[in-house]
């Protein structure tokens, strides 16, 4: 799509990684929309294991995406060493996992998980990149204006291959391919070209890891097979199902299982399958030997064959009898004894002194590189093993300690084992968001860490019952046996609606400020009860609400005032009439008994303002 360049950011003064397009994509108004579109899409990702989107632009012809710098190498990089560990493969995958998980949850598939992806930072943390390729679940189209199929061929799921769609599932298919490919050191499906391998895809079953590497645990190989099945349906629903798969697999490993290093080679009935790759340098100078000095036969053979043929000659051969042949023995026997006795001394010394049974002192190299502390070994004489283990004071790849320890002595050609330290034992904490409390301790356990206190508190997101966040945050690295807390949903904060019919409308607005509630006024009508500005009535009515609702109001806009029409000098009835077509109610006063039926005057009187419907007193002479 683009090429991708190291920049500096001059605003923040930070390295960073600016993808631009390519100049004929960059020229088609679709592709740079599409580009648009995926980088929102990224940017709404932001999660420790993801690599972060900064900015999106154009300059001129140039479009460009910049994107968080990762001074490391690709987990393809690593691949092409051979197999990783059963620890290093999983604990790799957990990360992927996580980061797969954070997109399905908003909403996002990747569509191009394969190891070029997955990035692997200096300090050992791994990222995923290129989440330019996602699109939001509810698109279903995969394929291009051109009609080309986006992502990795041999790491595209059936569905993709088949029907051109691709959901969280697909992803599940691809990460169960990585760690395939992780644990047995070779891409789970090849072909001699695109088509062959995509045909495989459609129609040909994965194998399990253990077929190529003997040594994957079983385990392992029943959540592989279950991850890449051509049905999505038998697959993990998304990334987060099939952590939650792999970390329960994970907590049926012993520690030897997880130090494993299985034999990427399909070797039948081969001994050494699953033991790893083996320096068969260290092998030639840990296993190297001085030859013995051999004893010839011949040597102390040759006299006594030749006196017990002189025996047999006792009777005659130079008149010698067998007191003389005797004699001769005595006389030879002495310094063939010696000789034997000499011999027997000089092995001796030899033995103690240069030979296997001489004693040195084991060198101290507690603190050195693994490297120079086997050689340092070997030229003291010893051959040599490693073994693994934490530490918390001396650095990952150098010696703790060794059996037998420094100062003491050793035979020539003894074993020494270097005791190499793996840094400190940290563990990751787990992403258990959306867990059942029961189901998060389970992971956490599985990672070596314990359940803390629960806490709970409401959340408008996470349902209630689940987990929303742990502490320390997910992607911490912490000591084994760390409590990590969980606070799990109350579900929505439930707020109380009160009656505020009456109460004026600023009062109701400042009631929910800050409650996320909107107060919005549905319209105004008069009364006569209710002062202007104040609420007339209200939608719901009094009750229990959620931030993120709405109650709606109508105000007051005071009584509907009305001038007093003037009426003095009409005739009783044409002045009932004119007050009652004003909208007044009419009371009538008869002044002198109202004898001329005349009107005189009004109270309120005429030209006032008095509330459409209020009762006007009418006097009559």
């Amino acid at each position: 799509m683009g090429s991708v360049y190291l920049a500096v950011d001059e605003r923040l003064d930070r390295d960073v990684a600016l993808k631009v397009v390519r100049e004929d994509l960059a020229r088609d108004p679709t592709c740079v929309e599409r580009f648009r579109k995926e980088a929102r899409s990224a940017a709404r990702l932001s999660h420790p294991h993801v690599v972060a989107v900064h900015d999106q632009g154009q300059d001129d012809d140039v479009v460009f995406l910049t994107m968080e710098f990762v001074d490391g190498f690709t987990l393809r990089d690593r691949l092409d060493a051979g197999p990783l560990s059963v620890r290093e493969a999983l604990d790799v995958a957990d990360d992927l996992l996580s980061a797969l998980s954070a997109a399905h949850r908003c909403g996002l598939i990747h569509r191009d998980v394969k190891p070029e992806n997955v990035l692997i930072g200096p300090d050992g943390v791994v990222k995923v990149a290129d989440f330019g390729l996602a699109r939001a679940v509810s698109a279903q189209t995969m394929t291009t204006g051109l009609g080309g199929v986006l992502g990795t061929v041999a790491y595209l799921a059936p569905e993709q291959v088949e029907r051109g769609i691709a959901d969280a599932r697909s992803d599940v298919y691809a990460a169960g391919l990585v760690l395939h490919e992780m644990l047995t050191g070779r891409p789970a499906v090849t072909g001699d070209s695109p088509i062959h391998i995509a045909y495989q895809h459609v129609h040909v079953d994965v194998p399990p890891p253990s077929r190529r590497a003997p040594g994957v645990p079983a385990a392992l190989d029943e959540v592989v097979v279950a991850a890449t099945s051509r049905d999505p349906d038998e697959r993990s629903v998304d990334a987060a199902a099939l952590r939650a798969a792999l970390q329960a697999a994970r907590s049926g490993l012993t520690e030897a299982d997880l130090a494993s290093r299985p034999d990427s080679h399909d070797k039948a009935g081969d001994p050494t399958a699953g033991r790893g790759p083996v320096d068969t340098g260290r092998v030639a100078r840990s296993t190297r030997r001085l030859p013995l000095p051999g004893r010839s036969g011949g040597a102390t053979a040759g006299p006594r064959i030749a006196a017990d043929a002189a025996a047999a000659d006792g009777s005659g051969a130079g008149g010698r009898g067998a007191g003389a042949v005797e004699s001769g023995r005595r006389r030879r026997r002495g310094p063939l004894v010696a000789g034997i006795l000499l011999t027997a001394l000089l092995v001796a010394a030899w033995f103690v002194g240069i030979g296997p049974g001489s004693a040195r002192a084991v060198p101290d190299v507690s603190g050195a590189d693994a490297g120079s502390a086997v050689v340092s070994i070997e030229d003291a004489g010893f051959r040599t093993a490693t073994a693994e283990e934490f530490s918390e004071t001396v650095s990952a790849g150098d010696v703790v300690t060794t059996h037998p320890t420094a100062g003491e002595s050793g035979h020539r050609w003894s074993l020494v084992t270097l005791v190499v330290s793996r840094g400190p034992e940290r563990y990751r904490v787990p992403d258990v968001s959306g867990q059942a409390p029961a189901q998060a301790a389970q992971a956490l356990q599985g990672t070596k860490l314990v359940a803390g206190a629960v806490t709970q508190a409401f959340d408008e997101q996470v349902p209630a019952g689940q987990v929303v966040a742990a502490t320390p945050a997910v992607g911490t690295s912490v000591r084994p046996g760390t409590r990590v807390g969980l606070v799990v949903s109350r579900g929505r904060e439930p707020l109380t609606l009160p009656d505020v019919r009456g109460d004026s409308l600023a009062d109701v607005r400042e009631l929910f400020a800050g409650k996320d509630v909107t107060v919005t006024v549905s319209g105004e009508e008069f009364s006569t009860s209710v002062d202007k500005g104040d609420v007339v009535s209200q939608k719901p009515g009094p009750s229990t609400i959620h931030r993120g609702d709405t109650v709606s109001v109508v105000v007051s806009k005071g009584p509907d005032l009305v001038a007093v029409p003037t009426v003095r000098g009409l005739d009783q009835q044409k002045a009932r009439a004119a007050l009652t077509a004003a909208g007044f109610e009419v009371k009538i006063s008869r002044i002198a008994g109202g004898l001329f039926g005349t009107a005189h005057s009004t109270d309120p009187a005429a030209g006032a303002q008095a509330p459409r419907g209020s009762t006007v007193t009418l006097r009559v002479v």
